[in-house]
């Protein structure tokens, strides 16, 4: 394909993604989705669509042909290294500040930003890889669900030292639905391999739901966008942004091209790492005892950056693969 037809095919893949968050907003302000209406299709989406959706996209992978250990290596390697460089960074800042931004600069939004733009991206890519992608991002980003959610959790306890520590963060495993999701998925792709793609009742209902998931996750993570949030902090923001959607991206393709990954494994690593900063990590920062207002911001800004940043790494990732 030529640059033009490249570049044209990677800008519609990406163009649903942030016009159904940037019309989740306009819904929000317009008074279609209010606060207590987000906060309810989050709940849904937590708690049942997406994990389904990744069930459903686990379950159906090849995990034979798409886990590679080197991408898990690489991705947590980079997880890692971004938390303990913004733990250094921030050492001389508030507890209440320093967790938001710990958590902001290494855990990205793989599930509800990072899985429909790999899914959306993919047939711009070469067929061989175009076909390997949704699924070796998929099994990647099950094995690396836990270790984001435990290591946002110590990144808000821990800080403070009175949040439980590790204890907290392992006894939050076997209660995150996505976990579960991610879990179920691996057992039943390893289990019975191929039973999603069969027609049955129970798949095609999995499969009806999990199509649900991925317009609702867009549309509620526009909703709870505060723009205003982006004025606050702007020196902060910004290198916990350029932490985010470059540094650790940027260590990661270090860490995966190190390893001797394929293309396909450089190109899930590098696109799971710099997704935006998660939208969950909110209420966890309230929660925990953060500043809530700080780790919106930090979402909101890594969001709304996140689409010319995601490109660009996407146009990169499909000149490898070229």
């Amino acid at each position: 394909m030529s640059w033009s037809t490249d570049l044209a095919a990677l800008a519609a893949a990406l163009a649903p993604v942030f016009l159904l968050i940037a019309l989740g907003q306009l819904l929000s302000r317009s008074g279609l989705i209010d606060q207590a209406t987000a906060v309810g299709l989050a709940k849904l989406l937590y708690f049942v669509c997406l994990p389904v959706q990744i069930l459903v996209v686990v379950g159906g992978a090849d995990v034979g042909r798409d886990f590679d250990p080197r991408a898990v290596a690489a991705a947590t390697g980079a997880l890692v290294i971004a938390g303990l460089m913004a733990w250094w960074l921030t050492r001389r800042m508030p507890p209440e500040r320093r967790g938001p931004l710990i958590n902001g600069s290494s855990r990205p939004n793989g599930a509800f930003v990072g899985l429909p733009v790999i899914l959306l991206a993919a047939p711009a890519f070469p067929a061989d890889e175009a076909a390997r992608l949704p699924g070796a991002y998929v099994v990647l980003l099950a094995i690396m669900v836990p270790l984001f959610n435990v290591g946002a959790v110590l990144s808000f306890s821990l800080v403070r030292r009175d949040r439980g520590g590790w204890g907290a963060a392992l006894a939050e495993i076997p209660r995150n639905p996505i976990i579960l999701g991610c879990v179920c998925g691996l057992v039943l792709a390893m289990v019975l391999p191929g039973a999603l793609a069969a027609r049955s009742w129970w798949g095609d209902s999995l499969h009806v739901l999990a199509q649900a998931s991925i317009p609702l996750a867009l549309l509620v993570t526009g909703a709870q966008l505060d723009l205003a949030a982006m004025r606050a902090d702007r020196t902060v923001l910004g290198w916990a942004t350029m932490g985010k959607l470059f540094g650790q991206p940027l260590l990661a393709l270090a860490l995966a091209a190190a390893l001797g990954c394929d293309r396909v494994a450089l190109c899930v690593v590098v696109v799971l790492m710099a997704c935006p900063t998660a939208m969950a990590a909110v209420p966890m920062a309230r929660l925990m005892g953060g500043d809530a207002g700080l780790m919106a911001a930090v979402v909101t800004t890594t969001t709304v950056l996140a689409a010319p940043v995601l490109f660009a790494w996407l146009t990169m990732m499909r000149y490898i693969l070229s």
